[in-house]
């Protein structure tokens, strides 16, 4: 979706550095629209994307909290570590087990580095 925002010339998380980087590690843009998504299913596709690239950036998915630059993926980030804890013990879930592979994946890391 940022990527789909700057490219319509829109205000966006994504930038040309963030680009590369992403494209260096083989990311595919996909810009096709499934209008059947939910909302739910796009803002947790957008997360992902944010993530993704933020993982480009900096090598790793541990926003601090107190980020302000990235407050609202530190936010995103912070549910899906509490939705993922409801899974675990068998709760009713956003996160699914596709979800948990998606966030492995490009790094995610459900414990908080002691640091």
């Amino acid at each position: 979706r940022q990527y789909l925002l700057l490219k319509r010339g829109k205000r966006s998380h994504m930038n040309q550095d963030r680009i590369e980087k992403l494209e260096s590690k083989d990311f595919v843009w996909v810009l096709t629209r499934n209008e059947d998504i939910s909302d739910d299913d796009l803002s947790w596709e957008t997360g992902l994307e944010m993530l993704r690239s933020y993982e480009a950036e900096h090598g790793d998915c541990f926003i601090p909290e107190d980020s302000t630059e990235n407050s609202q993926l530190a936010e995103w980030v912070r549910k899906q570590k509490n939705e993922f804890i409801l899974l675990e013990e068998g709760l009713p879930s956003s996160l699914t087990l596709a979800r948990v592979k998606d966030l492995e994946k490009i790094g995610m890391e459900w414990e908080t580095p002691e640091g």
